[in-house]
């Protein structure tokens, strides 16, 4: 049984091989996005602040991780709870972690969550 759950890293079978780490964190969040991104229509949004309490502390403008664990709270987010971060101004004080024009990718990103404000109303 173990020798089939493995498979046989020799020659070509690679079934059942751990998977390659990923190479970078971009790939790292384009294999989470999808999980991320059901588990918000799972999440209730009363737990919207624990959701963003559990990722805020990492989310330091000085690193890199910056754009990628911001990106990962955004879709994490119920869609029930956007307009509650937008009214409290939680979303401009997150928008406002980077430099305006710092990375266009990040302002844009954050555009989202009105984007689904909007649906709920």
């Amino acid at each position: 049984v173990q020798s089939l759950l493995l498979g046989s890293l020799e020659g070509n079978s690679h079934r059942g091989a751990p998977p390659e780490p990923p190479s970078n964190a971009e790939h790292y969040a384009e294999a989470l996005a999808p999980l991320v991104n059901e588990l918000r229509h799972w999440t209730p949004p009363e737990e919207a602040q624990e959701v963003v309490a559990s990722l805020a502390p990492w989310m330091d403008p000085s690193q890199r991780s910056v754009v990628l664990l911001s990106r990962l709270m955004l879709m994490a987010l119920p869609t029930q709870a956007s307009m509650q971060f937008i009214e409290s101004g939680r979303l401009f004080e997150w928008w406002e972690l980077l430099p305006r024009g710092a990375n266009p990718r990040y302002s844009l990103m954050w555009i989202a969550l009105p984007a689904r404000a909007a649906k709920v109303r």
